[in-house]
């Protein structure tokens, strides 16, 4: 798994809910830049403690758990800052992510973004009249749809991945070489665990 997928998925364990590395794993269409207990982050998207708009420069005292609340709303920023450029919403780029190497059911769909079969259904018919993906019978129940992507839905996910991957990179430009892999591989133990429970 890379540094990109790992940092994003975090964001999918953070909102506990079960993601997949496609492009990209977000969370759905509104998230909130709210504190985990309820209260208004006072760190805005450029580092700026809005309290005393001071610079952002005590890492070292967040705890963990704000430590990766914090980064998954950041990384939810880049996504949605990304998505409104190729007017997308979060979770259809995480339905673009999975289509790009696979036909899943409608069912499969579901399971994987967490959704219902009305959402499904909504979000693969939004998709389907963009033409960005298509729906055919599937071979093994001919009562069901497989989902799969369009060559214009291919080019899309072509240029989307490259600027979620170059602009995901350059959250993680400050640490080191060493640094990036400990916690790729830290980050990989836990999305094990959440996403894999045994």
């Amino acid at each position: 798994m890379n540094l990109v997928c790992v940092t994003n998925n975090i964001v999918c364990s953070t909102y506990k809910v079960n993601g997949y590395c496609g492009i990209l794993s977000g969370d759905g269409d509104r998230t909130s830049k709210t504190h985990l207990f309820g209260h208004r982050s006072n760190i805005d998207k450029s580092g700026v403690n809005m309290l005393n708009n001071e610079p952002f420069t005590h890492q070292n005292d967040l705890s963990i758990l704000d430590s990766l609340v914090q980064l998954s709303f950041h990384i939810q920023t880049i996504l949605g800052r990304i998505g409104a450029d190729h007017d997308l919403s979060i979770i259809q780029i995480r339905l673009l992510g999975i289509l790009r190497d696979r036909e899943p059911s409608m069912l499969q769909l579901a399971q994987y973004l967490g959704l219902d079969k009305s959402s499904i259904t909504g979000l693969v018919d939004r998709a389907e009249r963009r033409g960005l993906v298509e729906r055919t019978i599937s071979p093994g129940d001919r009562r069901g749809f497989n989902v799969s992507v369009t060559a214009d839905g291919r080019q899309l996910i072509h240029v989307v991945g490259a600027e979620i991957e170059r602009q995901v990179l350059d959250v993680v430009e400050v640490l080191s070489e060493t640094d990036r892999s400990q916690f790729a591989t830290l980050a990989t133990k836990i999305l094990g665990a959440t996403l894999h429970p045994k």
